[in-house]
């Protein structure tokens, strides 16, 4: 499930981790209320947690690209984010499902009708390097993200947090809402409630690092870098360390036997970098590779252990709101109407995907599988043509990327469109530069993208889309704007009741939909083949979950 790298911001880090003297010291005493009762996820008792299994083996998959770096704070890629998954943990976590649970937080208290969060720490972790984790190095890895010198592209993960904005923008010294009460207590007050706001502490942003190894190596050069990677030094309380570094072919980590939870029982884990689909299959076929992704025909074919899952992403033809043809609501309903989707996918992707007729992908709370969308008529996309005063063709650029199957897609949708006399240029891209053609411009009419979660709740996949004050970068690139959504936006964070807080994402739906700023396309949805001896790998959508503490290798099979 991890063929595809999502980039929110193409971000290449090779830097020294700057500091003003006061940028990772800012402590100011909170004050606790009386606790409340909301809906919050409970911390799970870890006993439930303990499996058994057979210690040994080294897995191998693939990975895309070598992580560019192994900061948390400066993370943008699905890739990245697996390996340091590996690495490092949080207050929080996600189980294969998304549920936030327990992690580096023993347990948890919210207070104040959701605006104060109470963390009570393990006491019995370390960092990779022996270190003891406390309550310091809580305090310093989430003031660390919020330093304007970082300049993490994730600082919004904790935003929500008293007095982060004002320290983010260099306006204060010190962050009023995260507090250590004592060497295992944390308090954190957010300004507002925040219903996503464990699930966000989950990602990887929010991994705690150890204070004493950053600010050693925060000047490191890349050959004394651990592991080759540039500009930092990844020392975690992770399931595994880096051991070898492969000189960008390979990564390789090691179990770590003072790991304080349950497992892993692998020996390691081998990333092998860059390699295509079909090498792929063939070295697993020859039992080079523990995992591959195959191709939903191929399932029933292949004699071994094979698990589907939706993939938490959505594909899309974004349409530019506010300039040129598309910027008419009755065009951009055409374009919709104009467009058979379902046909075009199954021809060229068969089984490996969901149609998409809203944002929310199955595996999320919100999700409508009966939501229909436009459907295909082209007699009413013309008709709306006609009506926007468009009798004659229309001229359209489409930016998309260079891989053969989104040409293959593009292609397709150009040809439905040139139906009903939209004429589309395509401008492609050079490899892993769609992002830069649309960056810091609005000067295109149509684009190929995807959206890819960075945190698993239906809020990611409305608000940053959607919200009129996420234009551009931050990820509404169809520069839409609706002042009764982003209401509705606005108000849904704050509702900690599940059911409501659906209801409200229900609506914003609608309004989208109306709207048709764009056309979902697809949810992709992954097939992976295991070797027959692989025991305890669940396959889930958040890339984040996958710590492979409960993965063994039955050698009796």
């Amino acid at each position: 499930m991890f063929r595809f790298a999502k980039v929110a911001m193409l971000v290449i880090v090779a830097v020294a981790l700057l500091f003003l003297s006061g940028c990772a010291d800012a402590w100011v005493r909170s004050w606790r209320g009386s606790a409340v009762q909301m809906e919050v996820p409970e911390p799970e008792d870890e006993d439930e947690l303990l499996i058994e299994g057979e210690y040994g083996g080294l897995w191998i998959e693939t990975l895309g690209t070598m992580p560019h770096t192994l900061d948390p704070a400066q993370m943008v890629t699905l890739d990245e984010g697996r390996v340091a998954a590996l690495l490092y943990n949080g207050l929080v976590r996600y189980d294969i499902d998304g549920t936030p649970l327990a992690d580096l937080a023993e347990s948890w208290e919210v207070h104040r009708d959701g605006l104060q969060y109470t963390f009570e720490l393990r006491r019995d972790v370390t960092f990779s390097n022996g270190h003891r984790f406390t309550a310091d190095d809580v305090i310093f890895s989430f003031l660390r993200l919020l330093c304007p010198q970082t300049e993490s592209p994730r600082a919004w993960v904790l935003g929500d947090i008293l007095g982060a904005e004002q320290y983010h923008t260099g306006q204060s010294n010190e962050v009023a809402g995260i507090v250590a009460e004592d060497e295992y207590t944390v308090t954190i007050t957010l300004e507002q409630p925040r219903a996503t706001f464990l699930s966000l502490l989950a990602t990887p942003a929010a991994f705690i690092l150890n204070r004493e190894t950053v600010t050693t190596y925060e000047t490191a050069s890349a050959d004394a870098v651990a592991g080759g990677i540039p500009g930092f030094h990844p020392v975690g309380t992770g399931p595994f360390s880096i051991s070898e570094y492969g000189e960008g072919e390979y990564l390789k980590l090691a179990r770590r036997s003072d790991y304080h939870g349950s497992g892993p029982f692998l020996d390691g884990i081998r990333f092998e970098i860059g390699i295509d689909q079909m090498t792929a299959r063939e070295m697993f076929s020859d039992g080079r590779l523990s995992i591959t992704s195959i191709r939903p025909e191929e399932a029933e074919q292949i004699e071994t252990q094979v698990l589907q899952s939706p993939e938490l992403a959505v594909f899309y033809l974004g349409l530019n709101n506010n300039r040129g043809p598309t910027e008419d609501v009755r065009v951009r309903q055409a374009i919709n109407y104009a467009l058979d989707t379902s046909s075009l996918l199954e021809e060229i992707m068969p089984g490996a995907f969901a149609p998409a007729a809203g944002s929310i992908p199955p595996g999320i709370a919100g999700y409508d599988g009966q939501r229909t969308g436009f459907g295909h008529n082209p007699a009413k996309a013309q008709e709306l043509l006609d009506e926007a005063g468009y009798t004659s063709s229309i001229d359209l650029e489409m930016i998309r990327g260079s891989a053969s199957s989104v040409q293959q897609i593009t292609d397709a949708i150009a040809e439905q469109l040139s139906e009903v006399n939209l004429e589309i240029e395509m401008v492609t891209a050079e490899p892993g530069q769609t992002f830069n053609l649309l960056s810091g411009s609005t000067d295109y009419d149509l684009f190929y993208l995807s959206w890819w979660a960075d945190f698993p709740d239906a809020e990611n996949f409305l608000r940053p889309l959607f919200h009129s004050e996420k234009w551009g970068d931050a990820g509404n690139r169809t520069l839409f704007s609706c002042p009764e959504t982003d209401v509705l936006l606005d108000k849904a964070r704050s509702v900690y009741d599940r059911d409501r807080r659906l209801e409200i994402y229900a609506e914003i739906e609608e309004l989208v939909f109306s709207q048709a700023p764009w056309v979902p396309l697809y949810f992709p949805v992954s097939h992976q083949a295991l070797q027959p001896f692989v025991r305890g790998y669940e396959l889930g959508g958040v890339y984040a979950s996958q710590k492979m503490t409960t993965v063994w290798f039955d050698r009796a099979d």
